[in-house]
C-alpha cells in the first residue's frame, strides 16, 4: 500500500509492504483495487513528505485522505503533522478526513521503518460487486423469487398496509395514501376466498392509472395468483408521488373477502 521516506534530510525509505526506497520522502499507493484482507488503494502513486525529525524528541504524524478523496500527508496538511514529546500522540483527524497510517518519526531518525508505520485503515466493507458476486453464488439467478428472508428482506420496514375485497369475475380499485419514495423491497398480499383464488394486483402512479409502477400476474387469468399468501421480494422503486393506485382484477366467479396488502422497505 504505502512507502514512508523522510523529506529532504536524506533518510532512506521504506515501503508498508517491506519495499525500502533511498532518499527523500513518501507515502505512496498502488492499485485502486481491493487486496487480500479487502482493502482497497490508488491507482496512481502519490507522494507525500515526511518532515525531518526533532532533535529531542519523537513524533507522531498522520496519513490521511479528504473528503475529497485526495491523499494527504503533513506537508500538505499542517494538521497532519505530530508534535514532538516524550511520549507522543498523533494529531486529531480533521473532520471530514479519514485516517490511513500513523507514522512514527523519532528523534534524530533517518530512516522511516516498517515498523514506525501503524495501519489505521478501517475494516474493509463489501463492495457491491462483491455482495453481488456472493449473492450469485448463492442464489443462482438474481432475476428470479425467492423465499430466503436472510438475503432478500432481512430488517425489512414496513412501508404501507392495505385491506380491501373484490366481487367474483370483477375488479376493484384502491389506494395507498401517504407514501414515501422509498426502494421496496418486499409485497405481501394474503387474500381470502369461500371458493378458488385466481387474481392479479396492479399498481400505478397516477390516479388515471396509466402509468405502472408494479403488477403481479401477467395479463392473463391462467398466470394470476392463486395462492393463499403471496409474496414478492424482487426490489422496485416507487418515485410515484405520495399515493399508490391499485387495481385487483379478479378472474375467479369466487368474491376475495378480504386481501390484505402489505409493502415493505430497507432502510
Amino acid at each position: 500500500m504505502a512507502t514512508m521516506r523522510e523529506a529532504a534530510s536524506g533518510a532512506e525509505a521504506i515501503a508498508v509492504n517491506g519495499q525500502r526506497l533511498t532518499s527523500t520522502s513518501a507515502i505512496r499507493t498502488a492499485g485502486e483495487a481491493i487486496l487480500s484482507g479487502g482493502r482497497a488503494c490508488y491507482a496512481n502513486p502519490t507522494i507525500l513528505a515526511i518532515s525531518t525529525a526533532d532533535q529531542y524528541d519523537d513524533r507522531i504524524d498522520i496519513i490521511c485522505v479528504s473528503g475529497p478523496g485526495v491523499l494527504e500527508g503533513p506537508a500538505e496538511n499542517a494538521a497532519l503533522k505530530g508534535t514532538p514529546a516524550g511520549t507522543p500522540g498523533p494529531p486529531s483527524t480533521p473532520v471530514g478526513y479519514l485516517k490511513l497510517a500513523e507514522v512514527l518519526v523519532e528523534k534524530l531518525a533517518t530512516a522511516i521503518h516498517t515498523a514506525d508505520i501503524t495501519d489505521c485503515r478501517p475494516d474493509p466493507l463489501p463492495t457491491l460487486l462483491a455482495i453481488y458476486s456472493e449473492l450469485v453464488a448463492d442464489e443462482g439467478d438474481l432475476q428470479a423469487h425467492t423465499a430466503d428472508v436472510e438475503i432478500h428482506s432481512s430488517h425489512a420496514f414496513t412501508m404501507a398496509t392495505l385491506e380491501t375485497s373484490c366481487a367474483g369475475s370483477s375488479s376493484e380499485q384502491f389506494t395507498i395514501p401517504a407514501m414515501a419514495s422509498r426502494l421496496v423491497t418486499e409485497l405481501q398480499a394474503v387474500a381470502y376466498s369461500s371458493g378458488s383464488l385466481r387474481y392479479e394486483l396492479y399498481l400505478y402512479t397516477n390516479e388515471g392509472r396509466t402509468t405502472l409502477a408494479y403488477q403481479a400476474g401477467d395479463d392473463a387469468a391462467e398466470n394470476a395468483i392463486t395462492a393463499t399468501a403471496f409474496t414478492d421480494r424482487i426490489p422496485w422503486e416507487w418515485f410515484g408521488g405520495t399515493t399508490i393506485y391499485g387495481t385487483i382484477i379478479n378472474y375467479s366467479t369466487d368474491a376475495i373477502s378480504t386481501l390484505s396488502l402489505t409493502l415493505k422497505y430497507r432502510k
